[in-house]
């Protein structure tokens, strides 16, 4: 039953049904053999304002426990309801379109729960709500499977109180006025997730403390489409390579590269120019090979569009014009060492890649990735993406093969 409700909290948490006028006199919950619900709680509303008819979530889990005290059943509970907000944030994200649904309901949930449980019942809710969301996200899975799944979760928690010998939570209200159960079964909704988490033993609220960190592992593990199957896999080639050939993409590399030369830059250092802040031509035909069908091709083989989507990030690229002597540069002598651009590899279920893109006949600058044993000369038209947080690389110059003109690179960012 819960898998299910929790599916409908998501659609009508927002609306404005006020909670848990439902109490009796005592703060008990009906069942079929006793009053429907109290006057005191119903009354509250009507004399007492808003807040006077709402009850504490101590006396709503009190409630609860009663209909949940063999632990077999809990633990069946902290498994079928993660199920439930898994298989309705799947099918909201199909209904709508969009990813960003669930997540926005689930933030608007958990800021009107803040303040109405402990930090620990908070922590032991958000972080479970949050790991399913990223799951429901990151598999898609098909819309039939979502419904099987919340049917799953709403028969699995029946089986589990058969199993156990107690009756359902929701049966114990299921025979008041329909106005009275409504009120009782959004209550029942909105509190199902910390309620399972109070009535759970010590070591199950623990574990679900520390089980989003398991989703931070796979988050590191499934960064592109080529890792499906075991963490424990020969570890694949993430650098990719392509050239731009067609006759306009050239023509673009050699008006930016123009461009770039009449601006005189220093030999002595290198010099820099962020691709949103060129000239219109120029900035034009930076746009037009960063989101052009090769670049894109380039990335769809390692990423597929079923599981990433593409985002090109402009504030990062650059036009680079590399100084004579890279070693003695002092912006650049990092190069030539092994290195990673930069410190976020462990964020999960995505990657941010570099690409290199030679504009000039190179023969003196090699990158090289010691992790996918190998190195490019990049010249005109090569492009080289790596793993901006992860790949490390270095290059090398060759001094008996000088360039005959300043080398210049593009720099493009995409985020995977």
């Amino acid at each position: 039953m819960q898998g299910f409700s929790l599916a409908l909290t998501l659609l009508v948490l927002i609306s404005p049904m006020p909670l848990g006028y439902n109490l009796g006199a005592n703060g008990a919950v009906s069942n079929g053999s006793e009053e429907t619900v109290g006057a005191a709680g119903l009354d509250a509303m009507a004399s007492g304002g808003l807040d006077a008819g709402v009850p504490s979530f101590a006396k709503v889990s009190e409630v609860f426990q009663q209909y949940h005290k063999n632990e077999a059943n809990v633990l069946a509970h902290l498994l079928t309801t993660p199920l439930g907000i898994f298989s309705a944030a799947a099918l909201l994200n199909k209904a709508t379109g969009t990813a960003w649904t669930s997540p926005v309901i689930i933030a608007i949930y958990l800021a009107t729960l803040a303040n109405k449980v402990s930090l620990t019942l908070f922590l032991g809710t958000a972080l479970p709500l949050g790991a399913m969301l990223v799951v429901a996200t990151r598999l898609n899975i098909k819309w039939w499977i979502a419904l099987l799944l919340l049917a799953v979760s709403y028969g699995g928690q029946d089986l589990a109180h058969f199993a156990a010998g107690e009756p359902t939570y929701q049966s114990s209200y299921t025979a008041n006025k329909p106005a009275d159960f409504l009120a009782l079964f959004y209550e029942h909704c909105y509190f199902l997730m910390p309620l399972c988490v109070d009535a759970a033993p010590a070591f199950a609220q623990r574990l679900l403390l520390v089980a989003p960190l398991l989703l931070l592992c796979w988050g590191c593990f499934y960064i592109d489409s080529s890792r499906r199957s075991s963490p424990f896999e020969f570890l694949r080639s993430r650098v990719l390579r392509t050239k731009f050939t067609s006759p306009a993409d050239v023509a673009d590399l050699r008006s930016i590269r123009a461009w770039a030369m009449s601006q005189c830059p220093t030999e002595e250092t290198s010099t820099h120019w962020w691709a949103h802040k060129l000239p219109a031509e120029a900035k034009a035909a930076f746009e037009r090979l960063a989101y052009g069908p090769a670049m894109n091709a380039m990335f769809r083989t390692l990423f597929s569009e079923e599981d990433f989507g593409l985002l090109i990030v402009d504030g990062m690229n650059e036009v680079y014009v590399a100084g004579r002597d890279g070693r003695n540069s002092s912006s650049d002598k990092v190069f030539f060492t092994r290195h990673i651009d930069g410190p976020y590899g462990l964020v999960p279920f995505g990657s941010v890649f570099r690409c290199i893109v030679g504009m000039d006949e190179n023969t003196e600058f090699t990158t090289h990735f010691p992790m996918d044993r190998s190195c490019t000369t990049a010249a005109e038209g090569d492009v080289i993406g790596f793993d901006f947080h992860r790949e490390v690389h270095y290059i090398t110059q060759d001094e008996a093969r000088p360039n005959k003109q300043p080398r210049v690179v593009l720099k493009v960012h995409v985020c995977m």
